[in-house]
């Protein structure tokens, strides 16, 4: 069973450079090789002055939610595949869903950006994803396995560096059912010459 994430702070808290990511979206720019983060784009759920906390958006992995909760095998909510959301305590499952059809959240839950929640308590969605009927269930959800995370002040570092692009996140894109799509259409909505650099994948030369 996953266990809770008990956030450090108040995810509006800002950090210590002032900038506040809870909410947006890092898209990687073609620069960074890390082979955890190639063309990534990750949801950043938690940022203060100790660090931040996100999920990777675009990392489908091989297996699904019943090969690492048994619990779920027969059920719909067992069938669905398991995204690799960082390269941090992959021993770990995570969930950001759109919202329960009864509604409930924990004291915990983080809402990011409209119609994205990030439930740290399990045991809230438990129920729910034990339902015989897929209807039962949120109409986007996400399971990943590990998650993304920064020190205090390396995610800032990383932006000087030029190592991510920030937009706003949006359900669309946190919920886009073709992974292979999401960084290019991450880069699209940036808007501006990114329309290039998502069709070729690559920043042209200047020279």
């Amino acid at each position: 069973m996953a266990e809770p994430l008990q956030p450090g702070a108040d995810e509006n808290s800002g950090s210590q450079s002032g900038i506040d990511l809870t909410g947006k979206l890092l898209i990687a720019e073609p620069e960074l090789h890390d082979p955890n983060f190639l063309q990534t784009v990750i949801l950043v759920i938690h940022h203060d002055e100790q660090g931040a906390f996100g999920l990777v958006l675009n990392r489908p992995g091989d297996a699904v939610v019943r090969d690492v909760l048994p619990e779920y095998a027969g059920l719909p909510s067992g069938n669905l595949g398991l995204y690799v959301g960082g390269p941090v305590e992959q021993n770990r499952v995570f969930v950001i869903h759109s919202g329960l059809p009864d509604g409930a959240v924990s004291e915990h839950a983080i809402h990011p950006a409209s119609g994205v929640i990030f439930e740290p308590d399990f045991s809230i969605m438990d129920r729910v994803f034990r339902a015989e009927d897929a209807l039962g269930l949120p109409k986007d959800v996400r399971f990943c396995v590990g998650y993304a995370g920064w020190g205090a002040g390396q995610l800032e570092h990383e932006l000087v560096e030029a190592a991510w692009t920030v937009i706003p996140a949006s359900a669309d894109l946190v919920f886009e059912p073709d992974a292979s799509q999401v960084w290019k259409k991450a880069l699209k909505e940036k808007g501006g010459a990114y329309w290039v650099l998502a069709e070729m994948g690559f920043k042209p030369s200047m020279n």
